[in-house]
């Protein structure tokens, strides 16, 4: 398995800022709430990157056994 690095802050920023602009788009850019779609879009992109990282850390432990 290739482990992949853990994205810098920015990247991690830059994943958010992307998820929030497409919750805003898929309403239509109305009626929103630009800090909730960014706190939406921050909790979905750091449960990807937990999921990512504990699928790698089994991955490893499991290598090792």
């Amino acid at each position: 398995m290739t482990f992949q690095p853990k994205p810098s802050n920015d990247q991690r920023e830059r994943m958010i800022a992307e998820a929030a602009y497409f919750r805003a788009e898929r309403r239509g850019f109305t009626a929103g709430d630009a800090v909730r779609d960014w706190c939406e879009a921050e909790a979905e992109i750091d449960g990807h990157l937990r999921r990512i990282e504990h699928a790698e850390c089994t991955a490893r432990i499991e290598e090792a056994l």
